[in-house]
Parts: structure tokens; C-alpha cells; sequence
């Protein structure tokens, strides 16, 4: 390990090769392994071979820092050796590289460079436009709002004309627009620079010893005040960034010298792109047998009595500001150039005409043919990068789309939720709950069958492209089920229908293609209206169930472990019918299924552990598996901090610890917080806070987790639940409801009856205790002066 730190230091490649012994055989599941590969990724060091070496043992391994792309690594059969050899092949030239290659492109592209003086200018044309002429009354919602649209892009288009330029020219563009603090060499320090000149040419004259260490004095200031400022820069960069982490990561890699691969693009023409990711929804599509009668008779099951229509209400200019403003600012542009920084910069310009063409779209029942139009962007996931079967689509929908379907969105919801529509399974993108919620109604049910000794079985569902495969008439016949008729459904019907799509590599973009089918990705009512579709799946599967959009979760229970596994197989029967009835694809090669039982001896799983919306499950609900995950995710965040100590200063390297470390401890941390080997993560911690703190590695640390006003990952976990508890303090039962006697104890939670120590160690019956154990003053604390009082008692 202190090898490694110094090498980080010279900024070098590292490549170690050697015969590990057997306690680090990579192939098995020993901690001792967990430990070594946790120990290279904090340095960003990586195993490049999992074969085996020596009979089924891999014994053999070359460790490097070294990009996947930049090498290759074989294994090699020696015949006088009882170890085969590693042949470990490093690419020096670009030519060689065999996972991204650049296109041979035209050598200029288009592109819109945008700087506040446009954005200025562009604000100034809207005020000046007259908009009188949209609000005449014979002229339709439709080419109401065609004939805006066209205007505010004519005006974009004068003020932000595209630009032919080279690759280089347009890197140096936007290094510019998004880099606004790059110039850190401040005049204080030429003068610095100036002045150590100066006086290195006097001692060049003079020889004098004390000119001489005045020099050497300055110069190490000077080196001090350079290393400041770049750290000060850093931090304008990354707090000014859409995508702190991204942007940390640059950083990094630039200083180390990496070359980033960000600017590479497929070596894949962009309508070969398109014409994939349509087909390969197609054929999913044409591999199931979708029936809308069916998925109608299984709608039934959901009875929704005296349903009461939907209606959408036109809107105020306040709301509408209100929602330009709660976009995410982000530079990517849609498919007309137009970003949400450039609407929002406008806001108040465009808001009383844009208004009035939206309540016009909502008044006739369309959704403007215009706003239909999205860009998709091929991002790289694994694999061959010479197929497209390699990239996932990200696609961006008009900035001004967003507007109108959050206004359709806060209406539908506001409908759902008001009449209690939306099913108690499902915990997506619904207000007020969580995936964190997900996991610890499942994990509860778990528990309970446990209590109740019985054994419980998991089977977590896995859908092919469940968004884009979505179909449109079953989705809007499930729309008039619940109350959408009229123009209503018509807006929704519109917003659906003809909608199309380009590919864009580069800035160069493929032909348009229809997209029939699916609900929008990277849209706001998309995700509702899938919310909807799946909406009746669990009153037609007698399993328990739990949702979190496309994440579907089944629980069955029973004392016998054979009777649960048919059970479990009948339950997934069900589901996959009511999957083909409403169009969307199971696929059973990834579907995860787990017994969890305290009978272990009696069962057989195929697998150790499945994972839950992130979270790792095993059979005895140990964590252990998920702690050792999470182990996995700080030592990489370990390698982040060492080096962004050397760039930013400490205000930032501790929000970034906050940020990509604790944020990781703490998410579903109530669930698994109390698990097998957490004193791990704690290992992980301390050396995270010594790195931010700049302390000695084997320096004593509460010292240092108080000078940080940093929470250990124990008090973390003592603090979210006790908050848990605080949130739902008045409906737990207390004492004094049991009985009517004055007792001393009266005011404190009941605890529930359970016999099991796994179930006392779970938040739901700890949490209670630990919540009895608070001083009385502080029981009837606000939450917020709870949180404070336990964060200063930590």
C-alpha cells in the first residue's frame, strides 16, 4: 500500500507482475481477496487476468493502472512449467487500440457556441417580439403554438447561428464555455514570478549565500501560491459543473496525464444507430403475443369504484415559471439546439405567450407536433464497441416538451393520488417514497416469515425495455379505465402518437425515423404513464408485491421449502402472463430468484445473493454480501480523494467525501446498517478522513471525525434511524396505551413481541429502543431540532 502511494505521486503507469499466494486467488469469495482487490482499486490498480494459472487456481496476475483499452492480456501454455504463462500486451499508438476507435470524419462539424452576451441579446429580441397576433380567436391550439415556436427559433437562430468548426477548434470552444475559472494565473502571481527572476539574475551577478536562500525561500512560496490557486480554480470548476463527479474525474485524469476517451466516437455510421434501436424494440415487441382484450379483463380486478373523470385545468403564468425553473440547468441541447440554461435565462420573456399556447394545447386536446421530435445519443456500456448492441440510447426530448408534460404530470398525479388510484405496491416516482422504502417493505416481510417459521422465497423480475416497449392502445384503454375521456385522453393520445427520432454522433445526426411505440425515454410523463400501465399487476398475482416502476419484486411464504418453490414458480407463471397480455417481455435468463429460511440445511439456492434496487440480499439476511459491495464502491472513491487532495482545498474535499463516500454508506443504510462486518466500512472511513484531513496513516481518528464534523458510519446509522422513528413518533403505540397505571416508563414506545435476534437487530424494533434511550427533554423535539441535538451528541 505505501508502495502504491508513491507511485500515485509521479504520476507514473504501474504494472506489477507475480505469482500471488493462494489466499489471493481472485477466483474465490475469501476476505482476504475482498481485502487485496480493495487495496489496489483505492489506488485505481486492477487485476487483468481471472483464468486459471495453475490447475483451477489463478495464482498468476499482472496488476496495472493502465486503461482496459490501452492493453491485452492472455494466458499462455508452457510445457515445462506446472504454471501457464501471462502474455501481457501493451498498445503504445492509437492505431492499435482495439476497443475505441475515431471516425474519419469531415473535418469540420457544426456546432452553436453559447456565451451570456448571446443569451443577453437573445433575451432582449423576446422582449422586443410582439405576441399580440397569437392570441387571435380563430386560430387554432395547433398552429397557435407552431406559429410561436417558429418565432422563438427564428430568434434563436439569429442569436445562436451554427458554426462550422474543426474537432480542435470546438474541443477549445467548449473547454472555454464550461470552464469559466480558467484563468488562475493571477497578476500577483507574475509579479511573483517577475521578482524570483529578478533576483535569480542578481545572484547570478553576486554569488551571495543569503541572496540565495532568500531565493530558495521565495521560490518555495511561490510554488505554495501556484498549488493554491489551482485549487482555488478547481473548486470554481466543479461547483459551477452540472456533473460534480464527472468533472473531479477529469480533473484527476488530466493531472495524471491520461488521455480521456470522452471526445472518441464510435466507429458506427448514426443511421445504423437509429435503425438498431428501433428494430431491436420491434422485435421484442413481435416476440410477445400482446392482447389488449386480456389486459382489459385483468384491468377489471382493479375495481375502481364510481370512477370520476379526469380533467386538466389550464395554468398561470407563475406555475409555468415555476416549473422553467425547477428544470435541471444542464448545457446538452436538444434536437433544435436549445438547452434548459438558454430557457431558463428567458423565463420571463417567453412565459405569458408560452402560457397561452400551452392552455390552448390543453383546451383543444393535442400535444404539439413539434415537441415530438427527440435526439438520441449512443453512450457506450460494455462490450464489443463495434457492435451497437453495445450502447444504450440517451434520448433528449425539447426543453419546452418538459414544460408542458410537467404541467400533464402534476395534473395526473394530483387525479391519483386524490382518489387513491395508484397502487400501495408501487414506490416509484411517486411523491414521498423511495427505493430505501421498497427495500424495507420487502425486507420486513422477510423478517416476518421468518418469526413466523416459515421460509420466504424472492423472485425479482427482469423486463426487456419495458419503457420502449410499452403498447399504446393498451396503455390508453387503461387511461379511460380511470377516468381519462375527451380531450384528456386525446393530449395523451397525441402525445404518444407520431412521435420521431434522430441519432447524433458528434453533431452528426442520422435521418429522422418514426418511433410507433413505448413511452418516451428521458421524458417526464413517460414514467407515469408506465406507473400506469403496471398499475393493476398487483391484483392479479397472489404473491406479495412490491414496485419500483419496472422493477418488479414477488414474495411467497410457506413452511414447506417444495411447497414454496411451486408456489414461487406459480407466481412467476402468473406474472409472465399478465407480462405477454400487456405487451412486456420477461426474461427469465435474468430473472433472480433467492429462498431466504433459517432451515439452511434444507436449501438448495442457485445463487448466494440477488440484488434489490441496488441493495444486495442473501439467505440468512446477514449484508454481508452488500457490505462487501459497498466496500467495493469506497476503496474507488478512496483512489478520487488522494488525488483530489493535491487539486482542491479542503472546503471541497470534504464535500466531495460527502458526496461520493458517505452518500454511498448511507443509501438504504437503515436496512443493512446493523449487518456482518460493517467495521469495514469503518477501516474505509477512517482512511477516507485522514485523507482529508492530511493525517499521518495511523493517526488516531475521533479526533480527526470531529475536527470534520464527520459522523462514523455507526452514529450514520444510529442517526437515520432514530430520524426514522421521529418521522412516525405519533402514530407508534407507547406504554401508556397498553395500561392505565401512572408508571415512570409510561411515555416510552412499545416494543413489539418477536423472538428472533436478526429481527431485534432490525430497524424496526431497534430503532424503538434506541429511540426509549433518548434523554425525555429531548422526545418532544421538532424534527429538525432533533437532528441537530443528535448530530452534536454524535
Amino acid at each position: 500500500e505505501d508502495v502504491l502511494k508513491y507511485l500515485i505521486t509521479l504520476k507514473c503507469k504501474i504494472v506489477i507482475c507475480g505469482d500471488v499466494n493462494a489466499e489471493f486467488d481472485i477466483t474465490t469469495k475469501k476476505q482476504t481477496v475482498n481485502k487485496f482487490l480493495n487495496t489496489l482499486r483505492q489506488f485505481s490498480v486492477y487485476c487483468t487476468n481471472d483464468q486459471p494459472t495453475r490447475g483451477k487456481s489463478c495464482l498468476d496476475n499482472i496488476m496495472t493502472n493502465l486503461n482496459i483499452q490501452d492493453y491485452k492480456c492472455e494466458v499462455s501454455k508452457l510445457d515445462f512449467s506446472d504454471h501457464e504463462g501471462l502474455h501481457f500486451e501493451i498498445y503504445t499508438g492509437t492505431d492499435n487500440l482495439p476497443i475505441i476507435q475515431t471516425r474519419i470524419r469531415q473535418k469540420e462539424c457544426k456546432t452553436r457556441p453559447v456565451t451570456q452576451n448571446k443569451i443577453s441579446n437573445f433575451k432582449n429580441m423576446l422582449a422586443m417580439e410582439d405576441w399580440t397576433t397569437l392570441y387571435t380567436k380563430n386560430l387554432s391550439a395547433s398552429n397557435c403554438f407552431e406559429n410561436f415556436f417558429k418565432r422563438f427559433l427564428c430568434l434563436f437562430d439569429h442569436c445562436f447561428p451554427i458554426k462550422l468548426v474543426d474537432e480542435t477548434s470546438r474541443k477549445r470552444v467548449t473547454y472555454k464555455k464550461r470552464n469559466p475559472g480558467a484563468n488562475w494565473y493571477t497578476p500577483q502571481l507574475e509579479k511573483m514570478k517577475q521578482f524570483i527572476l529578478i533576483c535569480k539574475d542578481w545572484y547570478t551577478k553576486s554569488k551571495s549565500d543569503k541572496l540565495l536562500s532568500s531565493l530558495r525561500n521565495m521560490k518555495h512560496h511561490y510554488r505554495l501560491a501556484l498549488r493554491e490557486a489551482k485549487r482555488q480554480n478547481n473548486d470554481k470548476i466543479i461547483m459551477n459543473s452540472s456533473n460534480k463527479c464527472k468533472t473531479a474525474w477529469t480533473i484527476i485524469n488530466k493531472a495524471a496525464g491520461k488521455v480521456s476517451t470522452a471526445g472518441a466516437h464510435p466507429d458506427i455510421q448514426p443511421d445504423e444507430f437509429n435503425r438498431f434501436f428501433i428494430s431491436s424494440v420491434e422485435e421484442i415487441c413481435e416476440s410477445v403475443e400482446s392482447s389488449s382484450s386480456t389486459a382489459i379483463e385483468y384491468m377489471k380486478n382493479f375495481n375502481v369504484e364510481q370512477p370520476v373523470s379526469c380533467v386538466f385545468s389550464p395554468v398561470l403564468p407563475d406555475q409555468v415559471l415555476n416549473i422553467i425553473m425547477s428544470l435541471k440547468s444542464s448545457p446538452s441541447k436538444d434536437v433544435y439546439g436549445v438547452s434548459s440554461e438558454i430557457i431558463k435565462g428567458v423565463a420571463l420573456e417567453i412565459v405569458e405567450p408560452l402560457t397561452y399556447c400551452l392552455n390552448q394545447c390543453i383546451l383543444d386536446g393535442i400535444f404539439p407536433s413539434c415537441l415530438k421530435f427527440s435526439r438520441v445519443v449512443p453512450i457506450y456500456k460494455k462490450g464489443n464497441p463495434d457492435l451497437p448492441t453495445s450502447y444504450r440510447p440517451i434520448s433528449c426530448i425539447p426543453v419546452i416538451a418538459k414544460i408542458y408534460e410537467k404541467i400533464l404530470k402534476n395534473q395526473i398525479c394530483h387525479f391519483f393520488e386524490s382518489f387513491s388510484l395508484f397502487s400501495d405496491c408501487q414506490y416509484g416516482y411517486r411523491s414521498g417514497r423511495s427505493t430505501t422504502q421498497a427495500i424495507d417493505v420487502m425486507v420486513s416481510e422477510l423478517l416476518k416469515a421468518l418469526e413466523e417459521c416459515n421460509s420466504a422465497q424472492i423472485t425479482l423480475c427482469d423486463l426487456s425495455k419495458a419503457f420502449d416497449t410499452v403498447h399504446h392502445d393498451i396503455l390508453l384503454s387503461k387511461l379511460e379505465y380511470y377516468g381519462f375521456r375527451d380531450k384528456e385522453l386525446n393530449v395523451l393520445k397525441s402525445y404518444l402518437t407520431d412521435r420521431k427520432q434522430v441519432v447524433d454522433i458528434g453533431g452528426f445526426c442520422s435521418q429522422t425515423l418514426n418511433v410507433s411505440i413505448g413511452v418516451p425515454q428521458g421524458s417526464v410523463l413517460g414514467p407515469i404513464l408506465f406507473l400506469i400501465l403496471m398499475n393493476d399487476f398487483s391484483f392479479n398475482n397472489f404473491s406479495h408485491t412490491t414496485m419500483y416502476a419496472d422493477d418488479t419484486s414477488l414474495l411467497n411464504v410457506h413452511k414447506s421449502i417444495d411447497y414454496l418453490k411451486y408456489l414461487s414458480g406459480l407466481a412467476l407463471f402468473d406474472a409472465n402472463c399478465w407480462f405477454e397480455a400487456n405487451g412486456l417481455f420477461l426474461n427469465k435468463d435474468k430473472t433472480q430468484q433467492l429462498i431466504v429460511s433459517l432451515k439452511e440445511k434444507n436449501v438448495n439456492n442457485c445463487r448466494n445473493s440477488v440484488t434489490l434496487l441496488g441493495i444486495s440480499i442473501d439467505s440468512s439476511l446477514s449484508w454481508k454480501n452488500h457490505i462487501d459491495f459497498v466496500c467495493k464502491r469506497l476503496s474507488r472513491v478512496i483512489y478520487l480523494l488522494i488525488n483530489l487532495k493535491r487539486h482542491v482545498t479542503f472546503k471541497y474535499l470534504r464535500i466531495s467525501y460527502l458526496s461520493f463516500f458517505e452518500s454511498i454508506i448511507r443509501y438504504g443504510l437503515t436496512v443493512w446498517g446493523n449487518g456482518v462486518g460493517l467495521e469495514k466500512i469503518l477501516i474505509l472511513q477512517k482512511k477516507a478522513v485522514r485523507i482529508i484531513m492530511n493525517a499521518e496513516r495511523l493517526e488516531h481518528c475521533r479526533p480527526l471525525f470531529i475536527k470534520a464534523s464527520v459522523l462514523t458510519v455507526v452514529n450514520l446509522y444510529i442517526y437515520d434511524v432514530l430520524m426514522l422513528v421521529k418521522k412516525s413518533y405519533i402514530t407508534l403505540p407507547k406504554r401508556a396505551m397498553m395500561h392505565e397505571y401512572e408508571t415512570r416508563d409510561r411515555h416510552l414506545l412499545q416494543l413489539p413481541k418477536c423472538r428472533l435476534t436478526k429481527t431485534k437487530s432490525y430497524h424496526k424494533y431497534l430503532g424503538l429502543k434506541l429511540f426509549n434511550k433518548l434523554p425525555t427533554a429531548w422526545l418532544d423535539f421538532s424534527e429538525k431540532n432533533l437532528q441537530m441535538f443528535c448530530i452534536h451528541g454524535c
